[in-house]
């Protein structure tokens, strides 16, 4: 599978270079496949910044000329005091052969590298929201000692005690000592909005198509495979959607709009 998708992304790459501006239409009719392949591969490319996407079309990237760098004279580096040259004759034990490495602090930066992080995206809304506001705390309190410390987490309905727990269960088991393991996984809200976005689209993807892109984009920025099981079946998200919009507004935007071509100057000379 994967090395089909390679070879459709070279086919893909391949037109955008001839094409210079395409649609996932002319794909389709070009490469005779249907969009719900090409559209992840077409994303793929976005995301590796060799085409560009523009409204409803995409743009190939010019690869930018790149100047050879000037040759420069390599400086002979200083040679490191080697101590042990220095004492061979003298240690009773020979040397360890390696470095140790030096002490790096550990950063919390994004939720998706953390333990739980798949159990927190099928958690109800108001446990993300708890979830969210204990980070911001820890975030806060980080730099924080003594009286200030103990404010600030007065003032955030916390104890010290409570504090210091969290950021050990934190540490060693990541979101999962936040979440409740009784709840029943829920629908990421963010696959119904992709959903919306495809299905929404002069491309005309069916309902069915537009909830698979839909996990698909979804598991690919998580990192994570997703069960089909615990997702909404297309028809659902279908009657949802049809709520939110009138038919007149689901056709206006599943057909392209033409009013602002500039026809003018199409063939200006």
């Amino acid at each position: 599978m994967a090395k089909n998708n390679k070879k459709i992304e070279s086919e893909i790459t391949k037109i955008a270079k001839k094409l210079n501006i395409f649609t996932i239409q002319d794909i389709e009719v070009l490469l005779e496949k249907p969009a719900i392949e090409i559209i992840p591969i077409v994303e793929s490319l976005v995301k590796q910044k060799i085409i560009k996407k523009d409204n409803n079309s995409y743009i190939y990237i010019q690869a930018e000329n790149i100047f050879p760098l000037q040759q420069t004279e390599t400086k002979p580096t200083k040679q490191k005091y080697n101590y042990n040259r220095e004492y061979k004759d003298r240690l009773p034990l020979k040397t360890l052969p390696f470095k140790p490495e030096k002490p790096k602090e550990i950063y919390f930066r994004h939720i998706n590298e953390m333990e739980g992080f798949k159990e927190y995206f099928f958690s109800p809304q108001p446990r993300k929201d708890y979830v969210k506001n204990i980070m911001r705390i820890l975030k806060a309190a980080h730099n924080l000692r003594g009286k200030k410390l103990e404010n600030f987490l007065k003032e955030n309905n916390m104890t010290v005690s409570k504090y210091k727990k969290l950021k050990l269960d934190i540490a060693l088991r990541g979101l999962r000592p936040l979440l409740n393991k009784k709840l029943n996984p829920q629908e990421p809200a963010e696959i119904y909005y992709f959903f919306k976005e495809y299905y929404l689209s002069p491309v005309r993807l069916s309902a069915k198509d537009s909830r698979e892109l839909a996990i698909q984009r979804f598991e690919r920025l998580t990192n994570m495979n997703i069960c089909r099981d615990h997702i909404r079946q297309s028809k659902y998200m279908l009657a949802i959607l049809q709520t939110e919009y009138s038919k007149e507004d689901i056709e206006k935007y599943r057909n392209p709009n033409f009013s602002e071509f500039d026809v003018e100057n199409m063939f200006h000379e």
